[in-house]
């Protein structure tokens, strides 16, 4: 059985805050084989990583990122709600909605308290500490504003700047700008985003210039029949785990059914069941789900 990336969604967003240098820093510490990080645009054109086009749940100031300068936004703490104990409880995984694409888990007993002052982070940063190790990287867009603006482009100048090509995915929810922008930079891989079940999910997905699906699913049918779509074209699948990523028995079925990926807010709880991922079973999933 071939082996699953582990993917640190927002870097080790469960016991760190969100999308901060220290957050990936401490995702890389534990051996992940990948980060996923959400990519903006300030104001005068810096790409920044933050999950939200605002500031209003992260930081200690409000307004769009779009609206700061980046030198403005290098004023605010990224890390000031998740000290503050106000760290956005998810409700876990729910089967009829997908909040854990949207919220950052509550942080538990045993998370880091004292975060310190952390800024916004460049993306040019996290890239430049991409080069000192062999991790891969994701970077989703998830403004429509933004890529009118431009920054799909922007991002492929600094991949190829700091000679990351191999390493690093764009991906979107904007499948049409995927297109556009792999057709323009074949150099780059790119993937495409997208919530439940996607038909003959491989081939679409091969036909906007992509090669990776990123994804979330309700019913283990929807699994199977993406992963076969996905193999027969050559795509690679990561899935999205529930915010509650102690889940454990949903995690093996995804291990189980052979997805290239799980994006998870806990790569150290992931860690152990990648490690050991030979004679899984699926029963714990079908019962707990009735699935």
């Amino acid at each position: 059985m071939k082996k699953t990336m582990n993917i640190a969604s927002m870097g080790f967003s469960g016991l760190y805050p969100e999308n901060t240098m220290l957050s990936y820093e401490q995702a890389l510490a534990v051996g992940v084989d990948c980060l996923e990080v959400d990519a903006h645009l300030t104001k005068d054109g810096v790409v920044v990583l933050s999950q939200d086009d605002s500031i209003d749940r992260a930081t200690d100031a409000i307004g769009k990122i779009r609206d700061y300068t980046y030198e403005e936004l290098s004023e605010f703490n990224a890390a000031f709600h998740f000290e503050k104990g106000t760290a956005f409880q998810a409700g876990g995984f729910n089967p009829e909605r997908f909040e854990h694409m949207y919220f950052q888990p509550k942080r538990e007993a045993g998370a880091n308290n004292d975060c310190g002052f952390q800024k916004i982070p460049k993306l040019e940063s996290l890239l430049r500490l991409m080069r000192s190790n062999e991790a891969c990287l994701i970077i989703d867009l998830r403004s429509r504003v933004d890529a009118e603006a431009g920054i799909g482009e922007r991002i492929c100048e600094l991949i190829k700047q700091f000679g990351l090509e191999k390493r690093c995915t764009l991906s979107s929810m904007n499948h049409p700008y995927i297109k556009k922008l792999s057709s323009k930079e074949p150099a780059i891989r790119f993937g495409v985003m997208f919530m439940g079940q996607l038909h003959n999910a491989g081939k679409y997905v091969k036909a906007l210039g992509a090669s990776v699906l990123q994804n979330c699913f309700i019913g283990t049918d929807d699994i199977a029949n993406t992963v076969q779509s996905c193999l027969e074209y050559g795509v690679e699948l990561y899935v999205w785990s529930p915010v509650k990523t102690d889940v454990i028995a949903y995690n093996e079925y995804l291990l189980r059914q052979g997805v290239d990926g799980i994006i998870t807010h806990y790569p150290d709880r992931l860690a152990p069941l990648v490690a050991d991922s030979t004679g899984l079973t699926i029963t714990a999933f079908q019962q707990e789900t009735g699935e």
